[in-house]
């Protein structure tokens, strides 16, 4: 999927991180990234969703394209199907309020199904922040975590797809090591057609 809305990094100024013993997590100041792995995580994703995704392609398609994207991706059970194929979902807080969300799903463009254990490249999927909390550094930070867990995972790239005209995401995923090694339309069930960058990072173990 896409990864607009928000980005990760390399943490400048980072003092404080912990990683808790359930699963990971991620404290740094007021932010909090949690493994969502529960109904009511699900739940939670997807009110986000209906609030960030139709907002978000607005600009680009209108409104209906992104309604379109959280009936066959986000909703709380397009998300357990997803965990039950092996994607790890992961809720952003913001001083306790949810406020963002991402995936990372095993295996990359051309090999997804695969297990965390056996795939080489992991895909970051469905990256969105709410509007007010973007461009205040949390994407910079969910980066830094992203960067840590594939690192853990033992895979050796991630990959993403962005629209191009995301030049604020674009920007972000360069300045954290992608590059675009393709350009990808993809149609989408409702007829809107996506012009996406598939990027790629290759990840140090």
């Amino acid at each position: 999927m896409r990864s607009e809305g928000g980005g990760p990094g390399c943490a400048v100024g980072l003092r404080r991180r912990q990683v808790a013993e359930r699963a990971w997590h991620l404290v740094t100041y007021s932010m909090t990234i949690i493994t969502a792995d529960t109904v009511e995580h699900f739940a939670t994703i997807e009110r986000l969703a209906r609030r960030i995704v139709p907002e978000f392609y607005a600009t680009f398609f209108g409104r209906p394209t992104g309604e379109y994207l959280v009936e066959s991706g986000h909703t709380a059970v397009a998300l357990a199907i997803q965990a039950d194929r092996g994607y790890r979902h992961f809720l952003i807080e913001h001083d306790g309020s949810p406020v963002g969300y991402f995936s990372l799903a095993p295996g990359g463009s051309g090999d997804r199904g695969s297990s965390f254990a056996k795939a080489e490249s992991v895909l970051l999927r469905h990256f969105y922040v709410l509007a007010e909390f973007r461009g205040k550094g949390l994407g910079q930070l969910a980066m830094h975590f992203i960067d840590g867990q594939v690192a853990k995972m033992g895979a050796r790239r991630i990959e993403l797809f962005v629209l191009r005209e995301n030049s604020a995401a674009v920007g972000l995923y360069r300045k954290n090591g992608f590059i675009v090694v393709e350009e990808v339309l993809t149609r989408l069930g409702n007829g809107a057609v996506l012009e996406d960058y598939l990027m790629r990072k290759e990840v140090e173990n």
